[in-house]
């Protein structure tokens, strides 16, 4: 059984091949790494043994959760539900060898798979809401904790639903700034006819997606297009976003893993300075942008509506020839999308000041932005410099940096400590 692995392994990087670099696929290692551990978790047998009792026998072993060795815990639900589609995967495809011949037992689908949660698990689901996203005051605290490129992010992720998927493969001739759309029963949704958007194919579903851009939106695309200028291979079917040394935000590692370039910066940069004034703060993952906008928009429309704005592949879930006979109607997402900005107003005034300037500090300012408030909040009320060092713990440069341009009324200044 393990040679016959190792020939179904063959057979995946042979299947799963980037046309542009020539190696594996992301998606391509993912099954490897699910093949290899089948290896690993099942002892080597004839392959004349693999039978119904044996088959039954190896996916009931991944229903019961095997413990994961790093965290001593069972392993998630999803993993053991992908190793036993892997499982199957690969009996199929022994099915099908000449070379072994061995065919699958018939009774093979009529195998209980549900894999088993705890009662702690099936009680989580218990709520309301049933998934996780930000709510607005969360997005206003974000939003003003994040430097420029994290808001590039952030308000792709929510004006368009953006995942680091999409975000990471978004390129410049995909970009249409200040310009008319071209279709009048489409612009007839949006408050003025010259707007900007976003028309590109959804790389994982190959589903055409439009977006309205908010005016926020346009002035961090423009913003990301002039830091890109500074950067190598620019041109007009560039990428829009790159790191600060010129690598893909999408991609794999050496080791042939999903590039998690953009996930350690959103939660070692952006969590992280927001957890340190709000400990409490939720560490949601970067991809609950792309849920909140979504949620938002179905709260605004409907679920139809949602699945144009995300790109699904069937839009209206009980007519797949919905998209066969009928146009999917982009002027209803574009009017959601200019809803959803106004419920979001709160969040672009918590920035004062321009939110994408010429030049930033790498890593952002020394102190938290809790602190920043709080100098400039005892200083308007009529603090002395000194009692505001003594106080905060800073020095006297911090201050005066802080409560530059900042004007106290003769009250706050006769105003004593």
């Amino acid at each position: 059984m393990h040679e016959a692995i190792d020939d179904y392994i063959a057979h995946i990087k042979r299947s799963f091949v980037d046309v542009e670099t020539r190696a594996t696929t992301g998606w391509g290692n993912t099954q490897i790494k699910e093949a290899l551990r089948l290896k690993e978790k099942h002892p080597d047998m004839p392959i004349s043994r693999l039978d119904l009792t044996t088959i039954e026998a190896m996916i009931t072993f991944w229903r019961n959760r095997p413990v994961a060795r790093t965290s001593g815990e069972p392993i998630k639900v999803k993993t053991a539900e992908s190793h036993i589609k892997r499982l199957k995967n690969f009996l199929w495809w022994l099915h099908r060898q000449d070379g072994y011949r061995w065919r699958i037992p018939p009774e093979v689908e009529r195998l209980t798979v549900q894999v088993r949660e705890t009662d702690r698990e099936t009680q989580r689901r218990a709520r309301p809401q049933q998934v996780e996203a930000y709510e607005v005051a969360e997005l206003v605290t974000l939003y003003k904790y994040a430097l420029p490129f994290e808001r590039v992010y952030l308000l792709l992720g929510i004006n368009c639903g953006f995942s680091v998927a999409e975000f990471g493969t978004l390129r410049l001739n995909q970009i249409f700034l200040r310009q008319k759309h071209g279709y009048d029963d489409l612009v007839k949704y949006a408050s003025t006819p010259d707007q900007s958007w976003i028309k590109r194919i959804r790389i994982k579903t190959k589903v055409y997606g439009e977006w309205l851009l908010w005016p926020e939106t346009v002035r961090a695309i423009e913003w990301a297009i002039e830091r890109r200028r500074n950067q190598p291979a620019f041109g007009d079917d560039a990428l829009l976003c790159l790191t600060e040394r010129g690598m893909p935000f999408v991609g794999q590692t050496e080791g042939g893993n999903n590039s998690t370039r953009l996930t350690k910066h959103w939660y070692s940069g952006l969590l992280d300075r927001v957890c340190k004034d709000y400990p409490d703060f939720r560490r949601l993952s970067p991809k609950c942008l792309r849920k909140t906008s979504g949620n938002m928009i179905r709260d605004i429309a409907d679920g139809e509506i949602m699945a144009v704005f995300h790109c699904r592949g069937q839009a209206v879930k009980t007519d797949h020839l919905a998209d066969v006979y009928s146009n999917r109607p982009f002027g209803k997402v574009f009017r959601s999308i200019e809803t959803m900005r106004v419920r979001l107003q709160a969040m672009f005034d918590a920035v004062q000041g321009d939110p994408f300037p010429r030049e930033v500090k790498k890593g952002g300012p020394n102190i938290s932005l809790g602190t920043i408030d709080r100098i400039q909040s005892l200083y308007l009320a009529g603090k002395r410099v000194c009692d505001i060092i003594r106080e905060v713990g800073v020095s006297d440069g911090t201050v005066y940096r802080h409560i530059k341009g900042l004007t106290r009324t003769p009250a706050d200044k006769n105003r004593k400590s």
